[in-house]
């Protein structure tokens, strides 16, 4: 159980993991260097497990999860429940202006 009185409250970027497909648009377009291997939701139980308090996320991050529009609101509210489930903050990262990041 993560220590919700530590003085810092504690996060990581998912570009961290970037080898599993988390992170920054770094494909330029519509191909990523590295393929998703690792769900978001699937991230949220890593991050519980590390003892993390929140994650910052990027847009890619939120294609894992969804067939459909992964930037819906109905979408944005069931990631936020979730991360809530997991005692998580989330943090968006969004780079505007940069061809990586529509």
């Amino acid at each position: 159980m993560v220590d919700k009185n530590r003085p810092l409250r504690l996060g990581m970027h998912t570009y961290t993991l970037h080898f599993f497909g988390l992170g920054e648009s770094w494909g330029f377009g519509k191909d990523y260097y590295f393929e998703q291997t690792l769900p978001l939701y699937e991230l949220f139980d890593k991050a519980e497990e590390w003892e993390l308090d929140g994650l910052q996320i990027t847009k890619v991050d939120l294609l894992t999860t969804t067939d459909t529009d992964p930037f819906s609101t109905e979408n944005l509210k069931k990631v936020a429940a979730s991360a809530k489930e997991h005692g998580l903050f989330l943090e968006f990262n969004s780079s505007f202006k940069a061809g990586s990041d529509s």
